[in-house]
């Protein structure tokens, strides 16, 4: 016997398609939040670090000059942009989830991952639009 009417079937029809809607807005921000970077520097852009959106590092990059600090300040450097890469990228995911940040906008601020610059190498260029950063600071160094 069935105990479903036209309604119930109605309903379930309603549920499943906004199920399916939800599920496709979970995966637009999954790979919105893929894309995300955060980046920091310090020592005068002598030290500069990515973090994923997770806060990971994904990449630290010392400019030959770095290499000559005392070790004690160069490891303050290093600490310092890797907290100010994980506070940017964490400001970005809550954007992303707070829906302040447009998720078609195409503002994701990424970077691919570079070697460490080597004697003589000029740095590469910044990404489009700036240096990734979501809060008014001091100029960005020179990727």
């Amino acid at each position: 016997m069935n105990d479903h009417t036209p309604e119930d079937l109605e309903d379930l029809d309603r549920i499943m398609a906004r199920a399916e809607e939800t599920l496709a807005h979970v995966e637009r921000l999954k790979a919105e939040l893929e894309r995300l970077a955060g980046h920091g520097e310090a020592a005068d852009g002598q030290v500069r670090v990515t973090a994923g959106p997770s806060g990971r590092l994904i990449d630290v990059v010392l400019a030959p000059r770095a290499l000559g600090m005392d070790p004690r300040r160069l490891a303050e450097a290093v600490l310092r942009a890797a907290q100010e890469a994980q506070d940017d990228v964490a400001g970005q995911v809550d954007e992303v989830l707070t829906g302040t940040r447009a998720a078609t906008s195409g503002r994701a601020r990424t970077r691919p991952p570079a070697a460490v610059l080597s004697a003589g190498t000029a740095p590469a260029a910044p990404p489009p639009g700036g240096c990734g950063r979501s809060t008014p600071r001091a100029p960005c160094a020179p990727w």
